[in-house]
């Protein structure tokens, strides 16, 4: 069973993603020019259903492979798609991904900021109590 945790990480991937359709990069040419590629293939992802459906499925591959206990193989993932991907067309989907991510793939998310500031607060100043 997928844990509610690697679901919400999988979307939070895929909302990164695809925000990169809206930046650019001018460090230099070659990161500069890779970037632009990326850029491209998320802006791809924004109009064609196909490609926007092969990066959830694989922000979801990610997502597994990050924070599930389980192993997966892009094969798999192939499997489930019924045929519309190819193992190879998954993993360079991966690839633009971390790329375009920066292969940041590990920060707290809003949720878990909050827990954690919260917990550091004295619980007289907030009136709530983080154990219920």
């Amino acid at each position: 069973k997928l844990s509610r945790h690697a679901a919400s990480r999988s979307m939070i991937y895929l909302d990164r993603f695809l925000a990169t359709a809206t930046t650019t990069t001018t460090i230099n040419n070659s990161i500069n020019n890779n970037a632009s590629n990326n850029n491209e293939r998320a802006k791809q992802c924004l109009i064609n259903p196909r490609e926007y459906q092969l990066a959830a499925m694989t922000t979801l591959y990610i997502s597994i492979k990050l924070h599930e206990p389980l192993a997966l193989d892009a094969s798999l993932m192939a499997e489930i798609s019924h045929g519309c991907y190819t193992t190879f067309e998954i993993l360079q989907m991966e690839k633009i991904i971390l790329q375009s991510l920066q292969w940041n793939m590990n920060g707290p998310t809003s949720q878990e900021y909050v827990t954690l500031y919260l917990g550091l607060l004295d619980p007289r100043f907030y009136g709530y109590d983080l154990v219920t």
